[in-house]
């Protein structure tokens, strides 16, 4: 009896033990499972929403800093040209417009600050995009299910720079910025000056930017030479139609304008850029948000 006395004092003893190590494990178990739910939900971050700086979509490419410094160029089709899926539809040094895995023109839509630039690119490839790129703080690049937020015409994707044309914070002292590039071929010569700055709940922004280049040099003859063979034989074949009576003085006009442009060699007419712009704005910004304005213009 003393035998299995001591045996059931030592078995009682060893579960008290172990009952005294489990509660402490159990409860640290439960501490750790609330720590790491409270760590889950504490913050998410997105940006790149059409209404606010916290919004509901991710941008798959962002340029920003030194990065945006590097490929800033004359049009925003090719600051964003050299991103993965994207290529610039240029029409000249000044004209180009991003095209998005092969969709351009209304399928790509282009923002300034969150505002649909509403220019004539949109339905005509010669015509400038009115987004100075020189001017950005941001440039932010969106492609599949996130343009959706934008609407069903942007089934391309989006390209959003942000200018702070429309400030939504208050500069603590004034910032400024100025950029000047040059290039040797075509003599291109770019400036690019913006301010910020307020105070009290009120903040403001100006901005400037003058572009100009002249033809620039090409190795060879503008049109090729099959083209040039082509327009030769059409222009005989005018001359054999017609023959005489008809309007020489025209005729002389036309002959001189064909062979200028057929022969132009070693540089490209019509490629010289000349364009000027600026803009300023105000905005009055509260805890709760901000409400501002802008005017801006370009030549």
């Amino acid at each position: 009896m003393q035998i299995g006395s001591l045996y059931s004092r030592a078995c009682l003893a060893a579960g008290a033990l172990l009952l005294a190590a489990a509660a402490p494990a159990a409860e640290t178990v439960d501490q750790a499972a609330d720590s790491d739910a409270g760590e889950r939900v504490e913050e998410v971050v997105v940006v790149a929403h059409p209404l606010s700086g916290e919004g509901l979509s991710e941008a798959t490419a962002v340029l920003s800093g030194e990065e945006l410094a590097r490929e800033t160029a004359a049009n925003i089709g090719a600051t964003v040209g050299r991103q993965p899926g994207i290529h610039n539809a240029d029409y000249g040094t000044a004209v180009g417009r991003p095209v998005i895995h092969g969709l351009g023109g209304p399928r790509v839509r282009l923002m300034e600050d969150r505002i649909d630039a509403m220019d004539a690119s949109i339905i005509s490839a010669d015509h400038a995009v009115t987004i100075e790129p020189f001017l950005a703080d941001r440039v932010e690049v969106l492609k599949g299910p996130s343009t959706l937020l934008y609407g069903s015409g942007a089934i391309g994707g989006v390209v959003d720079v942000h200018t702070g044309r429309v400030p939504h914070r208050v500069q603590e002292a004034i910032a400024g910025r100025f950029t000047l590039l040059g290039n040797d071929n075509g003599n291109g010569r770019a400036g690019a000056l913006r301010l910020d700055g307020g105070g009290g709940g009120f903040a403001w922004h100006l901005d400037g930017f003058n572009r100009s280049a002249s033809d620039y040099d090409i190795p060879g003859f503008a049109e090729s030479q099959a083209a040039r063979a082509a327009e030769a034989h059409d222009h005989e074949e005018h001359e054999d139609e017609h023959g005489e009576g008809h309007d020489e003085d025209h005729d002389e006009d036309h002959d001189g304008d064909h062979e200028e442009e057929a022969e132009a060699y070693g540089r490209l007419p019509g490629s010289y850029a000349d364009g000027r712009g600026g803009a300023a704005g105000f905005s009055i910004v509260g805890e709760r948000g901000f409400a501002g304005i802008s005017a801006s213009r370009l030549d």
